[in-house]
């Protein structure tokens, strides 16, 4: 179950990330992994110790009740993600730059549509004079 729960876990984490961060979810998910090899790193040297304090089965107990607890944290992320993205700064920040952003295509595309259309109504007039030219001679 521990090994279920940490890598349902971590790719839960993973797909939040990079849904929250968007652009920036290259970093986002290094730093999440930084953390995750960290903990894989710290916590195996707690264990000796938790087990002669708590025994056989308050240790097994406890890490038990952690990963129950860390299942839930998906509906939590499915439940609560759009409200806890809504209150994060950052996010807030990244969804302002992403319609920036979308507002400035937006005007090129108008742009180059204008220029499209002038274009082609400079054509249009230089084949209407051609016509003429042709006609007056």
């Amino acid at each position: 179950m521990l090994s279920f729960r940490d890598t349902d876990f971590f790719n839960l984490c993973r797909n939040y990330l990079t849904d929250a961060y968007e652009i920036f979810a290259a970093s986002a998910s290094a730093a999440s992994s930084g953390a995750r090899s960290l903990l894989a790193v710290v916590l195996p040297l707690a264990t000796v110790p938790m087990f002669a304090r708590l025994g056989i089965s308050g240790a097994c107990s406890l890490l038990g009740g952690l990963s129950l607890f860390m299942c839930t944290i998906p509906f939590i992320f499915i439940w609560k993600g759009e409200k806890i993205r809504a209150n994060s700064p950052f996010s807030i920040a990244l969804k302002e730059r992403k319609q920036e952003m979308a507002r400035k295509v937006e005007e090129q595309r108008r742009r180059r549509e204008q220029g499209a259309e002038t274009e082609n109504i400079s054509s249009d007039s230089t084949i209407l004079q051609r016509i003429e030219e042709k006609e007056g001679v």
